[in-house]
C-alpha cells in the first residue's frame, strides 16, 4: 500500500443474490484491522432490479449490525464487466488518454452509449500504455447510485473487486493469477509482467467450492493463452482466495495440478481481529483497503477516459475581461494598433516554429492511430467456428490434431493421432453436439505401430456459415 489510511471505509462485494461487508479501520502503528463484518443475503423476490427496495433493507441490516461508517466503496464480479486489451505507443498524457477513447470506442462501438469504461494499467509519460479496458452497464452503476442513497451511504467508488486481492497479503508476482472462488461464482485475474491482461468470470459454482479439476483446467487456459511455456513454468505463481472451510485439500490439488507455486492467502494475516470463519470477507476488505489507500484498479464513478469538463466562465469574470477589452480598445486603439498587430504577428511566428515539433509527433501519432483503430472493427468470419473445434477436444487424454485443411466454401478435413478408436468416435460425436458443423464423416482410422500403438484419424466436415 502506497499511503496510510487515516479513516473507516466500508467496502461492498456485490454478487448475484448477497452482498459481503467488511468496515476497516486503522489499529495503530500503522497497521489495519477488521472493524465489522456481515454477510447481507438479498430479500426474497428483491434484487438490483429494484435498488430503492434492496438499499432500504441494506439500511436497516448495516443499523442492525453495528456498522458506523456512511462513505462505501462497492466492488464488482466481473461477472457483471467487460474486458478487452489495449495497447498504445508512447505519449504525453493527453495524447494518450486521447487514443485509449479511441479504443474504447472500436472496442465496445455497438454498445458505446450502454456501457461506463474505465482504463486499468499504468499511465506513464514517454511509456507504453499497456493493460485492460474495463466496462460496466451504466444501468448497473444507476442500481448501485440508487442503492446506496436508499441505505443512506455515500458511494465513493465503485471498482472491480478480484484485483483487489492481488496486493491484499503483499506485492503481487509479476507473473501472478489470482482466484476469487466466490459463494455466487469464480473470478479469475491474470498479469503478466505487471501488467494487467486477463479478468474474467469463470462460471458458477452453485454455491459450492469449485472443483480442482475445472478450476485447474481454466486456470491452465488462462496461462497458456498468455505466453506461459508450461503448466508447470515457476515464473507464475497462483494465489487462491476462497471462503470455504477446509481450504488446505484445494491448494495441495492445485499444486498437485499445476505444478505451480499455490498458495492460501489469510485475511487474518493481514488484517488485525480477523478469524479463519471471516476468509469469506477478503473482497469486500479487498475493496475498502484499495480505496482508502488510493489504488482502486478502476473507478467507474470517476473514470479516467471520461470526456474532460470544459468549465464555462463565470457570469462576472465575463463581465471584467469585456470591460477591460473595451477599456484598453479606447485607449491603444489610435496609437499602438500597427505596433500591437506586429508585436502579435511576431509572436505567432515564434510559436509556430516552436511548436513545429511537437505538431509533426501529434500528426505521426494520429495516423498510427487512426491505422490501429481500423483492426478493431471487425470479427473474424470463422473465429466461432475454430472455437467449436477446439471445444470438441477433451481437456485431457491421448488425442490431438495434427493437421486442418481449409477449402473454399467452408469445406474442411481434420488429421490427427488418437490412443484409441473410441476416442475418435467421441471427438466426432462432440463436433454433431456442435452447432458449426454439418456433414461430419470419419474417413479414415488406421491403427499405427506394434508397441506404442495409436491411431491415425481423419474426419471431414462442412463449416455452417
Amino acid at each position: 500500500m502506497k499511503k496510510r489510511i487515516s479513516q473507516k471505509v466500508l467496502g461492498i462485494a456485490l454478487e448475484a443474490d448477497r452482498a459481503m461487508l467488511a468496515e476497516v479501520a486503522p489499529a495503530g502503528g500503522g497497521k489495519m484491522r477488521l472493524a465489522a463484518a456481515a454477510e447481507f443475503m438479498f430479500p426474497a423476490g428483491i434484487g438490483m432490479d429494484q435498488p430503492a427496495a434492496l438499499g432500504n433493507a441494506l439500511g436497516r441490516f448495516l443499523r442492525q449490525h453495528g456498522f458506523s461508517r456512511r462513505q462505501v466503496v462497492i466492488g464488482l464480479s466481473a461477472r457483471n464487466l467487460v474486458t478487452r486489451r489495449c495497447t498504445l505507443p508512447p505519449a504525453d498524457l493527453d495524447m494518450t488518454l486521447a487514443g485509449l477513447r479511441l479504443q474504447s470506442e472500436g472496442a465496445f462501438s455497438s454498445q458505446a452509449a450502454e456501457l461506463v469504461v474505465d482504463y486499468f494499467g499504468a499511465l506513464r509519460g514517454s511509456v507504453a500504455a499497456e493493460g485492460l479496458l474495463v466496462a460496466t452497464s451504466r444501468t448497473l452503476v444507476q442500481q448501485c447510485r440508487t442503492l446506496t442513497d436508499s441505505a443512506r451511504l455515500r458511494l465513493a467508488a465503485l471498482t472491480a473487486a478480484t484485483p483487489t486481492l492481488a496486493a491484499l497479503a503483499g506485492t503481487p508476482a509479476a507473473n501472478g493469477l489470482v482466484v476469487n472462488a466466490g459463494a455466487s461464482g469464480t473470478d479469475i485475474y491474470l498479469s503478466r509482467g505487471g501488467v494487467p491482461a486477463e479478468l474474467r468470470y469463470a462460471g458458477s459454482s452453485a454455491g459450492e467450492k469449485p472443483a480442482a479439476d475445472t478450476l485447474a483446467a481454466d486456470i491452465r487456459r488462462s496461462l497458456l493463452a498468455h505466453g506461459a511455456a508450461a503448466a508447470n513454468s515457476t515464473a507464475w505463481s497462483v494465489a487462491v482466495w476462497d471462503g470455504g472451510v477446509e481450504r488446505d485439500p484445494i491448494g495441495a490439488a492445485l499444486q498437485q495440478r499445476l505444478g505451480l507455486n499455490v498458495t492460501l492467502p489469510a485475511l487474518q494475516n493481514v488484517l488485525a481481529g480477523c478469524t479463519a470463519e471471516m476468509q469469506r470477507f477478503a473482497p469486500a476488505a479487498a475493496v475498502a483497503l484499495a480505496a482508502g489507500a488510493g489504488a482502486l484498479p478502476v473507478d467507474f464513478l470517476h473514470s479516467r477516459l471520461a470526456p474532460p469538463r470544459v468549465k464555462a466562465p463565470r457570469r462576472r469574470i465575463a463581465w471584467a475581461a469585456a470591460l477591460a477589452a473595451t477599456v484598453l480598445l479606447v485607449v491603444v486603439a489610435a496609437l499602438y494598433n500597427l505596433h500591437r498587430r506586429q508585436v502579435n504577428l511576431t509572436a505567432m511566428q515564434v510559436h509556430l516554429i516552436t511548436i513545429k515539433p511537437e505538431v509533426k509527433q501529434a500528426k505521426k501519432a494520429m495516423t498510427r492511430l487512426t491505422f490501429a483503430r481500423r483492426w478493431h472493427t471487425g470479427v473474424p468470419q470463422l473465429l466461432n467456428s475454430f472455437r467449436s473445434l477446439t471445444d470438441a477436444f477433451p481437456d485431457s487424454g491421448s488425442i490431438y490434431a495434427t493437421s486442418l485443411n481449409l477449402r473454399r466454401g467452408g469445406r474442411g478435413q481434420l488429421t490427427g493421432k488418437a490412443g484409441s478408436e473410441a476416442q475418435v468416435l467421441e471427438l466426432r460425436d462432440s463436433m454433431h453436439k456442435s452447432k458449426e458443423f454439418t456433414s461430419i464423416s470419419v474417413r479414415d482410422v488406421r491403427q499405427v505401430g506394434l508397441h506404442a500403438r495409436h491411431y491415425d484419424f481423419t474426419i471431414s466436415f462442412q463449416f455452417r456459415r
